[in-house]
């Protein structure tokens, strides 16, 4: 998975600027990002606060016992 160039604290701080009324052109270029990005962003993370944002990317069920569980691929047996 591709890691993002910006920190959620930026993505907060990009789109509390944009709340505020700063235009979305200006952010673009500011940054240096695209106008999608900051819709895309915008459309995801809008209303969110930054303890929110980061425990979206958690997983809910993580962890050897319950990936092992749950994979259909696990072999229980051992090749004798």
């Amino acid at each position: 998975m591709k890691k993002t160039r910006f920190t959620e604290a930026q993505i907060m701080g990009v789109l509390r600027q944009m709340e505020g009324g700063v235009p979305a052109a200006e952010l673009c270029r500011e940054h240096g990002m695209s106008s999608a990005t900051l819709y895309k962003w915008r459309a995801k993370y809008g209303g969110m606060d930054a303890s929110l944002i980061s425990e979206i990317d958690l997983p809910l069920f993580s962890g050897p016992l319950v990936s092992q569980a749950c994979s259909p691929f696990v072999c229980h047996h051992s090749a004798a």
